[in-house]
């Protein structure tokens, strides 16, 4: 029996970075990977608007010019770079298997969902009309497993509230339509994503060795160590796209002084406060987590999940022996963004375009 995989646009957007990878790894597992068309097009949309913000963010700094010379690409040409980038990605990694959806008598079908708020439509008073998109992929899964010739079962990795909220109810519906088991997993974590696929990462000696020494303890030091180093990266480092239209690594954020255990500390505790301040946003300005003094210089964002589990893990440590090494590590990884002069440009290498 297969096991196929259908991946939606945030599990895509989280992992921008390492889509080949991912793919990789899960075939090597005889998983089978597909992705919607409706997400693959969502999907360039999304890196598409980021362009279109960081054109915005330069526009912004044309009076500075006297200080930086500043060249770029005209943006017309560069989004149709970009969009190409991102195609062949696509076409390099799921081939022939991009979900096309049937376009004919779809948006009937939408909107007779839509009537009677059938999820991922959300069955609530005063609920709106989201979850269009949403149902297009939904009826567009529905259809694919319908026509799937061979015995198989389906995962969905989501983080859509509407598909999480209503998990059990579209799984039902599936199986009611199609006669065959879907399971949608909850994508924000991969870890956790091929925890419920039952994919096991192979461990060196050195690792299960570690492994042992720890498993006599009240909290998992191993999954934390590794957990918080892919958290540190998300939130040390974004991407952009260099002068040619690649996709490169560069620092989400900089700061003109070292910052030491005891800030770093107040940096770990003001979290769920800065959160509950911004209660109603998905990302928040990076600069908002520091001090005042500590002359950090970002127009970037940081995801909203990213924060909560850097604090969830710290809480997990806060009472233990291990808190101090703990903060040490945070401390080390925020002053790899120390640099000399934040205002110096020394080529236009530099510049994202």
């Amino acid at each position: 029996m297969k096991n196929v995989v259908i991946v939606d646009t945030n599990f895509l957007v989280n992992n921008t970075g390492n889509i080949k990878e991912i793919v990789k790894e899960l075939q090597e597992k005889e998983i089978e990977v597909y992705v919607p068309e409706l997400v693959k097009e969502e999907f360039i949309n999304i890196q598409l608007r980021k362009l279109e913000e960081a054109y915005s963010k330069l526009e912004n700094l044309k009076n500075l010019q006297k200080i930086i010379d500043l060249k770029y690409r005209k943006k017309e040409v560069t989004r149709k770079m970009v969009e190409g980038i991102y195609n062949n990605i696509f076409e390099e990694n799921f081939k022939n298997k991009i979900i096309v959806y049937n376009k004919e008598g779809m948006l009937d079908r939408v909107l007779e969902r839509n009537k009677y708020k059938k999820p991922p439509f959300y069955n609530e008073n005063n609920s709106s009309d989201k979850g269009f998109k949403d149902t297009i992929i939904l009826l567009t899964i529905i259809d694919f497993i319908s026509s799937f010739g061979d015995d198989a079962i389906f995962y969905f990795i989501t983080s859509d509230n509407g598909f999480i909220k209503y998990k059990n109810e579209i799984e039902k519906e599936i199986f009611d339509k199609c006669a065959k088991n879907i399971t949608i997993v909850e994508g924000k974590d991969k870890n956790k994503v091929y925890k419920e696929l039952n994919i096991v990462e192979e461990k060196s000696n050195q690792e299960e060795k570690t492994e042992n020494i720890f498993s006599k303890e009240e909290i998992n030091i191993e999954e934390i160590r590794k957990r918080i180093n892919e958290l540190m990266d998300i939130f040390i480092w974004t991407t952009s796209f260099d002068y040619y239209g690649n996709l490169q690594d560069e620092r989400r954020f900089e700061i003109s002084n070292y910052i030491n255990n005891e800030k770093t500390e107040k940096f770990l505790n003001s979290i769920d406060g800065i959160i509950e301040d911004n209660i109603f946003r998905n990302e928040i300005l990076v600069e908002t987590f520091f001090e005042t003094d500590e002359w950090v210089f970002s127009k970037n964002s940081i995801d909203v999940d990213t924060m909560k589990e850097i604090s969830e893990l710290y809480k997990k440590v806060k009472d233990t022996k291990y808190k101090e090494a703990f903060i040490n590590y945070i401390s080390q990884r925020i002053n790899e963004n120390k640099v000399n002069n934040m205002f110096t440009v020394e080529s236009d290498d530099d510049l994202p375009f």
